[in-house]
């Protein structure tokens, strides 16, 4: 019989949009472990952490790293009157135009 091994995950890195929440979760819930904080060499801003995998007593340490990125571009460019104008937005909807968009857009698997 064929049995797969998973010895870890080569070091990958994500963007979340909350940090906080992924940190409970890989720590509390899959019990990672919290090698480095720091922020993104490209904005000071963004902060980065990155966990690493606890290893078992008879293995050598494993090198293998998840790292994730803070980056929420709602909260990084707010504009300060809001994000659109209501007269041209009741403009909009009342006179649709040949080839809009219908639906909501979204950064999700169901948008």
């Amino acid at each position: 019989m064929n049995q797969m091994v998973i010895n870890g995950v080569n070091s990958q890195t994500f963007v979340c949009s909350n940090l906080g929440r992924v940190e409970y979760f890989y720590t509390v819930i899959l019990g990672l472990r919290v090698l480095k904080r720091t922020v993104s060499h490209l904005d000071g801003r963004l902060p980065v952490i990155t966990f690493g995998f606890n290893s078992h007593a008879e293995e050598l340490p494993r090198t293998q790293t998840v790292t994730y990125l803070e980056w929420n571009p709602i909260f990084y460019m707010m504009p300060k009157d809001g994000f659109t104008d209501p007269a041209l937005v009741a403009d909009a909807v009342s006179n649709p135009r040949a080839g809009d968009p219908k639906g909501r857009w979204g950064a999700g698997t169901n948008h």
